[in-house]
């Protein structure tokens, strides 16, 4: 994208952002700053690329490293020693349905997403039930699709009224 600033994308569309590096920390993620006691944080640019790094200062104990989790959480490891462990996290996850109802601290980091006009002052709930036979509209074996991702589709059908994974290890869908 050609911009000083990190992107977390799902799928093919960005959906949190850091803001943009001022040469100290990101504006929208204060926990990511060159004052950092243990880290060196840098923003390289030039003609052919640009890319954001971080090392450890020198003398800096104990060692770490920067873990993107499935859930959308940074975490920071701290090693001791070889068993020993101990992590910081702060959460990068943005509410997928609910643009309008984003928390102040979201509103800078998560994309807005764009609401079909079926769906405006609508939310989605979790109801359990059974759901089977000729309502369904869609079903998709695709194993690297989660229940989000059904969510996702379900939520962009205005004649979608429910969704679902479709295998026991929960992946594929069915709307």
């Amino acid at each position: 994208m050609g911009t000083n600033k990190l992107l977390a994308w799902r799928q093919r569309d960005v959906y949190w952002k850091s803001g943009v590096w001022d040469g100290r920390s990101f504006k929208s993620v204060p926990e990511l700053t060159s004052d950092n006691v243990t880290y060196n944080f840098s923003y390289v640019w030039s003609e052919d690329e640009r890319y954001f790094t971080f090392s450890l200062k020198q003398n800096s104990s104990p060692s770490s490293s920067w873990v993107l989790d499935s859930e959308g959480n940074i975490r920071q490891y701290k090693f001791y020693n070889w068993n020993d462990y101990k992590y910081d996290s702060f959460n990068i996850l943005c509410p997928t349905h609910l643009p309008y109802n984003y928390s102040r601290e979201n509103k800078k980091r998560c994309v807005e997403k764009k609401v079909p006009e079926c769906r405006r002052g609508e939310l989605f709930y979790s109801k359990q039930g059974y759901m089977d036979g000729p309502g369904s509209c869609y079903t998709s074996l695709d194993t690297s699709l989660r229940l989000r991702d059904c969510a996702d589709m379900c939520w962009s059908n205005c004649s979608c009224l429910a969704y679902k994974t479709y295998f026991a290890e929960e992946t594929g869908c069915q709307l």
